[in-house]
């Protein structure tokens, strides 16, 4: 992409182009891109006039609004909270803070949010009291409602949050290095309706920060980064993937996108979707790519009208969202990376259904990421 900086993220300008956020020394940023990721006349400009902001999750409201929840260290490492409401141009709407010098006991790291019309919201973690997700309602003017621990979530710092079906839905990873990607359902009340855990990369391999998750008609779709554990790899820095799940919470398909070399990776996965484009983007040494995917939006159970192909999640993107283990990696080609490299669904727990995903359009050496430079 025609940018640099950290926490990209993707949202369609409904007219072909792309509205890209990334942060960069302390402040957040707003670029528009064409189709092609890259950007016209117009330069980029800052969102909150901030120099302190770190991390980013970012979701698209109903309205057509975005809400930003963005995190900052002033005394301590993650000991800060603020939420930003931007308008559809992008123009800061509303700004709060939920905690501001925070004790250690609150851990504002890769916070996620939600805004969607049954839950709106944020959520971080507490491993100093067990809490894996401690989530904050908040109200259309900005005000809070009570905390409440969400019982049984994977951890919130690198997790993705969304509305699904008039559930919330929260994906990610167990602290400690869990393996499994965990992905569980709360109703109004917020309690636990179900759960589904899957492991999505091959033996040898450690994924983490599941930051972005959709839902296109039946399937969920997550992004997630993960360390081949053969090498020794910057702190945080990755390859990135991208799973699919059916309505059972079973994986029917899953590519390794990027092939980067340790110890240089990549971080801060995101989600977008225009039809059955679906594009996945990360950082890479402080440049944002994209990945184009072609989506088989029948085997996805997708029938036009159906969604709006919004992105959530924070710490990711994309409109509603979508878990099993495999023996195999459905990894793109070494050699023709536009080749669809897609898993046709065998494996432990897989559906033998149709691949749902399939690359379209990914160059670069292999030292680099395999993707579109935004």
């Amino acid at each position: 992409m025609d940018a640099d900086g950290n926490w990209p993220r993707l949202f369609s300008d409904g007219a072909g182009g792309w509205h890209l956020l990334f942060a960069t020394q302390g402040e957040y940023n707003y670029q528009h891109l064409d189709g092609s990721f890259q950007r016209g006349n117009e330069g980029y400009r800052p969102l909150t006039g901030s120099t302190v902001l770190r991390d980013h999750g970012v979701s698209v409201c109903p309205d057509g609004t975005y809400l930003d929840a963005a995190t900052a260290g002033l005394e301590h490492d993650n000991d800060t909270l603020y939420l930003y409401r931007y308008s559809a141009d992008f123009q800061i709407i509303d700004r709060t803070t939920v905690y501001e010098r925070s004790n250690a006991a609150r851990v504002f790291a890769d916070v996620p949010s939600v805004c969607g019309n049954s839950f709106r919201g944020v959520a971080w973690f507490m491993p100093w009291d067990s809490v894996n997700a401690m989530y904050l309602p908040i109200n259309a003017d900005m005000s809070f409602g009570e905390e409440v621990a969400l019982r049984g979530a994977p951890s919130a710092m690198g997790s993705s949050l969304l509305e699904d079906d008039g559930t919330l839905r929260v994906t990610g990873f167990e602290p400690a290095g869990g393996k499994e990607l965990v992905s569980i359902t709360y109703d109004m009340e917020l309690s636990g309706l179900r759960e589904h855990r899957n492991e999505v990369v091959p033996v040898g391999w450690s994924p983490y920060w599941a930051q972005a998750s959709m839902r296109v008609g039946d399937t969920l779709i997550v992004a997630y980064m993960a360390q081949d554990d053969r090498y020794d790899w910057a702190a945080q820095a990755g390859d990135l993937w991208v799973a699919a799940f059916d309505r059972e919470g079973n994986m029917v398909d899953h590519l390794q996108l990027s092939q980067n070399t340790a110890p240089k990776g990549g971080m801060h996965p995101g989600l977008a979707r225009v039809d059955d484009l679906l594009v996945v983007s990360y950082a890479l040494e402080v440049e944002p790519f994209a990945f184009e995917l072609r989506l088989d939006l029948e085997a996805a159970g997708w029938e036009a009208g159906g969604d709006s192909g919004e992105a959530d999640g924070d710490t990711g993107e994309a409109g509603d969202d979508t878990g099993e283990a495999y023996t195999s990696v459905g990894q793109a080609s070494e050699d023709d990376q536009a080749s669809c490299g897609c898993n046709s669904g065998t494996g432990l727990g897989g559906s033998g259904a149709a691949a749902l995903l399939a690359l379209l359009a990914a160059r670069g050496r292999r030292a680099e990421p395999r993707g579109t430079r935004t």
